[in-house]
C-alpha cells in the first residue's frame, strides 16, 4: 500500500488488497475508486507536480500513467521476467521533473530506469545482480528517491538499510 497527494490536497491510495486506487477529496472520510483503470495489485503511486498520477500494477507487470479518467502504460507490460523489457513483482516508484520513471523491482532485486516516452525498455540503475548484501547488491529494494542532483537513495528492505546510488 502506499499514498500520494495532489496540489489540492487530495489523497490516492493504492489499495493493493482490493486491487484499485483509492481516491479522498480534502478533508473527506469516504474514498471513491478511480474509474478506466483494470488493475492488479496496485502497490505505488506518485502524483507530479501538473497533477498526474504513475501507479505500479504489479501483477500485471506496468507502469501506468492516469490522467483524466485515461490510464495509459508507461512502463512495461511485456509481461514477467528479469529481461529490461520486464518486471517482476515491483514497490517503490519515482518519476523525476522529466516525467523519466524509477522503478524499484523488488523480487529482480535491481532498480530500473524508463526513460519517458519509452515502454519498449528499461535500463538498469543498481543492483540486478543477484540479491546481495554487498555495496553493489540489493535485496527486496523498496522505497526510492532521486534527489536534484540525480543521486538514487534505495530502500534495500532485506538488508535493513538505506542505499545511496550516485548518478553515472
Amino acid at each position: 500500500m502506499d499514498v500520494a497527494y495532489d496540489a489540492n490536497g487530495t489523497l490516492y491510495v493504492a489499495d493493493s488488497t482490493n486491487d484499485r486506487i483509492q481516491r479522498f477529496v480534502n478533508g473527506s472520510t469516504t474514498g471513491t475508486s478511480l474509474s478506466g483503470l483494470t488493475i492488479n495489485n496496485p502497490t505505488a503511486v506518485f502524483m507530479t507536480n501538473n497533477g498526474i498520477l504513475y501507479i505500479i500494477d504489479s501483477l500485471n507487470y506496468r507502469v501506468l500513467r492516469w490522467n483524466n479518467g485515461v490510464a495509459t502504460i508507461v512502463a512495461g507490460g511485456h509481461g514477467i521476467g528479469s529481461t529490461l523489457d520486464k518486471m517482476s513483482t515491483s514497490n517503490g516508484l519515482y518519476i523525476d521533473t522529466n516525467l523519466n520513471i524509477y522503478i524499484s523491482d523488488t523480487a529482480n532485486n535491481r532498480v530500473t530506469f524508463w526513460t519517458a516516452g519509452n515502454t519498449t525498455i528499461g535500463r538498469l540503475m543498481a543492483g540486478g545482480n543477484s540479491a546481495g548484501s554487498g555495496a553493489h547488491q540489493l535485496n527486496s529494494p523498496w522505497g526510492i528517491y532521486v534527489d536534484a542532483n540525480g543521486t538514487l537513495y534505495i530502500v534495500d528492505s532485506s538488508n535493513h538499510r538505506v542505499q545511496k546510488w550516485l548518478p553515472g
